[in-house]
């Protein structure tokens, strides 16, 4: 039986027991409303038994353990939750702020502003000149940008915060993962000495919830009880040991106990941070990028639009532009350069108001690119130097095609017994002419119609000229009158009208048979001239003896012959008779004459022009209806132009080596028609079709050589004949006048050894050009040395230096423009070495322009010391090193922004710039000739070339570039303008025939009182009163059909003199040339009918805004004096600004609706950004910004909205296992005291039954 001790120590170990249990349950209650406490439990079993004399008795119950409700896999996707409910709820709030920047709500939105800025724009159109109008167009402007600027800032201040939130929140990691770290050891040093870690794992559990808010973690509890808490597979907390996280330049560093550093930023995807990450490196950067290329884009719309327009007034003074360039001066290097359209052109009208009436002058710079380029460079030059050469006179060397009308009728004289009418018809068709250039089409009808072109050689050459690429030539057209059969007495009056493309003029005299009828016809002639003229205001018709021609190329319409019946009037195309027709006076008939002239249009070589009309007569391109362009051309005959062609003799010679004979036949006819007939007939049997087109127009003979496997100027040689009289063969080499004129010659067959004419030689199309060299030393200063190269054809061209050619290169057919430079940079040994490479790869910048930026140069691929490059898109930049290569052979290879850049050689100086552009899929964007990089060697503009050609194209005003970068206009008083001409006015220099044209406006700066030009008898020009004794005539000795002045001698002519009618006999012109008061001048913007390069927009002048995005936006200080607001459009031929145009202001208001090609970006984090190019408009993208930040925002709050829904199921199934129930615990708590209480009941009974058992001794 057991004794009294042994149930003692049952009792006491019961008391014991559930003196525990009641103080577990008592903790459970106390912590009931604890959300990181999870509730305990006390595991009872019964101690040890006893054998007492063969009986086994239980000694009672003890403790086994305290253990927590906690399940692990539960509270660890509770954390995983909670961290994600961290990341939406964080960036819940800052998308909240975002949304609120872009609320549509407030009188002060982006798009409430947008809105009142264009209806403003409107409003204006409406009152142009209205002050209040204009007030609110700037006013709406101020607006405006100040909330684009506000937006901006707000959101880098959000970034900002952003930062601040994350390194707080970094800081807290690292507090906390010190903190479990700590309870780590702690819990496993109880335990491993029986103690309990409850309360502390408890606390464990709730940091590693607080840590899981900050950032995402991964938990894995270890067999000792401790945790192992990672973050994208690196530790925070392992054992007794933390780790840190630190923030070096806004990314997020662990760093492990040897001291490396891993960049986490991208690989944090739960907890605060994470959701701060996502908005600071998603959502504010994919905002802030669309947010500026909207503020881009609308800057360039809006500047582009009001910088071809005008407002009330000029402007006066000086005027900056706000835009710099960068220090090469390129035009590539202006932030808006990549926008410039250099098809188009750049217009200045400008005002000289020193008299009551003010006189306009329109400047315009072609700002077209050349497109001869230059090659196979060789010679010895200046050492380590650059050569700049510049286009100074523009010219086209032989890359024009030329066509020659064919059809039979044209330049010939048609007639009808019909009226003119039928006549007409019989002469030139009513036909519709297209016009293609690739992909491009347009087309010019011909009719009377008036809608294009009217049916005359004059007028459609006018037309085609308007039209891009071509330039066209009518030639001139005369009619010779004569009496063939006239009976008319004393006061019978004859007549007959005279019709010139449509003006019509009475020819009409009675007749006085005192005088001669010739004479009186004359007259007559002279009245019907003078009025036609007087009605077209020009002098383009003339009268010689009974003649008349219009230089121009007009139709020419003889009718209504009126005399005695049967009387004659006879017209043909020259004195010799040519394609003679006659006007009889018969009441029967309706006899009418037309003279059309042909057509001679040289275009770009990638256009084709044809007509509708195949007739063989009366097709401007004869019965194929295609006009069948060549590369040379060469017009032989004429009027007058078969001397010496007598009967029977045999006119021989070769073109290109193709044997021509020409037996002349006098009974096919003698005029210059019939003879142009016979040499037509033996040119067409002698030359082979597919190579040569021959072509009779009139009196004349042309040669059109198609031949695209030999594109060399057409060659006459051994011009001879059989006869006694020497053959003279008058010859036309192409088109133009003057100064301009072709290389008009004649064919002499005379036997003499000495004679030089007997061979000729046409010109490929085109016009000459001069270029100036000038040699850098290595800082790119001037060395002084420099010298003009003009140009004429394509081939090899030299450049002189003290009468020695250094360097010489081949320049091929194509434009020469004037403004554009190039530079070709020589080595240590003087060799010219341009840079040469290519690109492959993608650039992460697409639609961009990548600069790449000289900072220490060299010479590749075998350069001693690396070469520098630093390079900048708009996106991101840095710098290249290329490091030198002893093997000459071999590339240098570099990685850019995705691309890949092989250097094959090239000398580079410091400040050298070249260019990289990128299409809509980052791929870079080749030339006609496959080259990937643009380099100062190709031909570019300057702010330095652009200011000097403007220079030479404007006077009173004045382009200069600043120390900024920036070009500066001003008006100046180093103006000298052309004043009070007067002349002779006889032998057709009169001021009615001639005209002056300003090719220099910066050699203008001398004054001059009557500087003259004056004709002696022998047709030579010469000048008097020259004040400076270097102005020089170009050609020498002058031209009858015109002449440039060279003012400043330079060998390049500064003013034009052209005539209509040829001169002759002596005479001059005479001028002034005064010095004007800058005050008196001032100058208007303007797109001139071709449209505007946008140069202007590009360089910051006459503009609205600006600055180049969201935030820099301002409105241009210049339009605070508001009547420069461009609401209307200068005109460029009157120069009148009328207050009431309203052209650009609705151009303004509508800009808003206009196709732009924007940019879209999708930032994803890790991954970086991706963009894309659409065509929207401003509008619409604006609207598309919204809708996605609206979008994005609705996606956090649904998201937040499930992420919180799981959070409480989760929670509500963690609390089912470890959270406190009262009602459960009470009941413990009730059923513990009662044991407790009969477990000290049992023990006072025992020690009642001591105390008993001690009484009785």
């Amino acid at each position: 039986m057991s004794s009294l001790n042994a149930i003692l120590n049952t009792a006491s170990n019961a008391v014991t027991a559930y003196q525990a249990a009641i103080s577990v349950t008592g903790q459970n209650i106390a912590n009931a409303d604890n959300d990181d406490y999870s509730i305990q439990s006390v595991e009872l079993s019964t101690t040890s038994t006893v054998n007492s004399r063969g009986n086994i008795y239980g000694t009672g119950v003890t403790v086994a353990s305290v253990t927590r409700s906690v399940n692990q896999l539960l509270e660890n996707t509770l954390t995983s939750e909670l961290s994600n409910q961290a990341a939406l709820e964080e960036a819940q709030v800052y998308m909240s702020s975002i949304e609120d920047l872009f609320s549509e709500d407030s009188d002060d939105s982006l798009n409430t502003l947008l809105d009142a800025y264009w209806s403003a724009w409107e409003d204006l159109s409406n009152n142009p000149s209205g002050e209040t109008e204009q007030n609110a167009v700037y006013d709406a402007g101020l607006a405006l940008t100040d909330r684009i600027n506000a937006i901006e800032d707000a959101l880098s201040d959000l970034t900002g915060d952003l930062n601040g939130e994350i390194s707080s929140a970094v800081t807290e990691v690292n507090s906390i993962s010190e903190q479990i770290a700590a309870l780590n050891l702690a819990i496993v040093t109880a335990e491993s000495t029986g103690g309990n870690a409850n309360d502390l794992a408890d606390e464990r559990n709730a940091l590693v919830d607080d840590l899981g808010k900050r950032i995402d973690i991964d938990i894995t509890v270890k067999e000792d009880g401790s945790y192992l808490i990672l973050t994208n597979g690196l530790p925070l907390a392992e054992d007794g040991i933390s780790y840190d996280l630190s923030i070096k330049q806004g990314s997020v560093y662990w760093t492990g106990k040897s001291g490396n550093a891993y960049d986490i930023t991208d690989d944090i995807s739960g907890g605060a941070i994470a959701g701060w990450l996502e908005v600071r490196d998603v959502v504010i950067p994919e905002t802030q990028a669309e947010f500026d290329e909207l503020a881009t884009n609308l800057i360039w719309t809006l500047n582009y639009q009001h910088s071809q327009g005008a407002g009330q007034t000029y402007f006066s003074g000086s005027l900056e532009g706000t835009y710099e360039a960068g220090k090469s001066g390129t035009f590539d290097s202006l932030y808006y350069g990549d926008e410039i359209d250099y098809t188009k052109d750049f217009s200045m009208v400008i005002q000289d108001a020193t008299d009551t009436t003010s006189e306009y002058q329109t400047a315009t710079v072609d700002m077209a690119i050349s497109t001869s380029e230059i090659s196979n460079i060789t010679g010895t030059g200046e050492d380590d130097s650059t050569y700049e050469l510049t286009v100074i006179d523009e010219g086209i060397l032989g890359d024009k095609t030329v066509v020659q009308s064919s059809g039979l009728s044209l330049g010939g004289a048609s007639s009808s017994a019909s009226g003119i009418d039928d006549a007409l018809d019989a002469a030139l068709a009513e036909q519709t002419l297209t016009i293609t250039n690739g992909s491009d089409t347009q087309t010019l009808e011909i009719s009377d119609r008036g809608v294009d072109a009217t049916r005359s050689a004059a007028d459609i050459a006018k037309e085609l000229s308007n039209i891009d690429g071509i330039a066209a030539y009518a030639s001139t057209t005369s009619a010779y009158f004569n009496f063939a059969v006239m009976s008319a007495g004393d006061g019978d009056v004859v007549e007959f009208t005279l019709s010139v493309d449509g003006v019509i003029a009475d020819v009409s005299f009675s007749r006085d048979v005192s005088e001669d009828i010739n004479e009186q016809l004359e007259d007559a002639l002279k009245v019907a001239v003078e009025t036609i003229n007087e009605v077209n205001q020009n002098t383009d018709l003339a009268v010689d003896g009974t003649s008349i021609e219009s230089a121009s190329g007009a139709t020419i319409g003889i009718y209504e012959f009126n005399a005695n019946t049967g009387d004659r009037l006879s017209v043909s195309l020259d004195s010799s008779d040519s394609e003679i027709q006659f006007l009889t006076d018969n009441p029967a008939t309706d006899d009418a004459v037309v003279i059309t002239g042909s057509v001679t249009i040289v275009m770009d070589p990638s256009m084709e022009i044809s007509s509708d009309s195949k007739d063989p007569d009366t097709g401007l391109f004869g019965d194929s209806g295609e006009s069948g362009s060549g590369f040379s051309m060469i017009t032989l005959g004429g009027t007058d132009g078969y001397t010496g062609f007598d009967d029977t003799e045999k006119i021989e010679f070769e073109l290109d080596g193709y044997p021509i004979l020409c037996t002349v036949d006098d009974s096919l006819g003698t005029s210059d028609a019939d003879r142009a007939l016979q040499l037509y007939t033996s040119l067409s049997s002698g030359l082979s079709p597919d190579k040569y087109t021959v072509i009779k127009n009139g009196t004349s003979v042309t040669i059109v050589k198609i031949d695209e496997n030999d594109q060399d100027a057409i060659e006459i040689t051994n011009f001879r004949e059989n006869g006694d009289e020497n053959a003279v063969l008058s010859v036309s080499t192409g088109t133009g006048f003057g100064s301009e004129s072709p290389e008009n010659d004649t064919l002499i067959s005379d036997s003499d050894p000495t004679n030089t004419r007997k061979s000729t030689t046409a010109a490929t199309f085109g016009s000459p050009a001069t270029i100036y060299w000038e040699i850098l030393d290595s800082s790119g200063n001037s060395t002084g040395e420099d010298g003009y190269v003009e140009i004429d054809e394509s081939g090899v061209v030299e450049i002189t230096e003290d009468g020695k050619t250094t360097l010489s290169f081949d320049i091929s057919q194509g434009s020469l423009v004037a403004g554009n430079t190039l530079r070709i940079n020589t080595d240590a040994d003087g060799q010219a070495d341009i840079l040469r490479g290519s690109v492959t790869g993608k650039a992460a910048s697409v639609d961009d322009t990548y600069e790449f930026t000289v900072i220490s140069g060299g010479t590749l691929p075998d350069n001693e010391e690396g070469l520098v490059i630093e390079w900048k898109s708009e996106t991101d930049s840095g710098t290249i090193e290329l490091e030198g290569n002893e093997d000459e052979k071999s590339q240098i290879i570099v990685e850019v922004d995705g691309m890949t850049i092989a250097f094959d050689s090239g000398t580079l100086v410091n400040g050298d710039v070249f260019y990289v552009t990128t299409d809509d899929n980052g791929k870079a964007v080749a030339d006609a000739d496959g080259n990937t990089l643009q380099t100062l060697s190709d031909w570019h503009w300057t702010l330095d070339s652009f200011a000097d050609e403007f220079n030479r194209s404007a006077g009173g005003v004045t382009a200069s570039v600043t120390k900024n970068d920036t070009i500066l206009f001003d008006t100046t008083d180093n103006y000298c303008a052309i004043e009070n001409v007067t002349c002779s006015g006889s032998n057709n220099i009169d001021e009615a025939n001639f005209e002056i044209t300003v090719l220099n406006y910066s050699a203008l700066e001398i004054e001059a009182a009557g500087l003259e030009f004056v004709r002696d008898s022998s047709g030579t020009w010469s000048i008097d009163n020259d004040p400076t004794g270097i102005t020089t005539i170009i050609p020498e000795g002058g031209d009858d059909d015109g002449f440039q002045i060279d003012l400043d001698g330079d060998g390049i002519g500064d003013i034009e003199i052209t005539f209509d009618q040829s001169v002759s006999g002596e005479g001059y012109i005479r001028m002034d040339l005064e010095s004007k008061d800058a005050e008196d001048l001032s100058y208007a913007f303007a797109g001139n009918e071709d449209g505007d390069s946008g140069f202007a927009a590009a360089l910051g002048l006459n503009t609205f805004f600006t600055g180049t995005g969201a935030s820099n936006i301002s409105v241009n200080g210049v339009v605070s004096y508001t009547d420069l607001l461009a609401s209307g459009i200068v005109d460029t031929q009157t120069g009148a600004l009328a207050s009431s145009d309203n052209t650009n202001a609705l151009a303004m208001a509508d800009t808003r609706y206009d196709s732009v090609d924007m940019k879209a970006y999708t930032y994803t984090r890790g991954e970086g950004v991706t963009v894309t190019v659409a065509t929207t408009s401003l509008d619409d993208y604006q609207a598309s910004l919204v809708s996605t930040i609206g979008s994005t925002a609705s996606g956090i709050n649904s998201a937040l909205e499930y992420s919180e829904t799981l959070v409480y199921q989760l929670t509500e199934h963690r609390d089912s296992t470890s959270a406190v129930s009262l009602d459960e615990e009470m009941i413990n708590l009730t059923a513990q005291q009662q044991a407790y209480l009969a477990a000290a009941k049992l023990l006072t009974m025992v020690q009642e039954m001591f105390d008993a058992l001690l009484a009785t001794r």
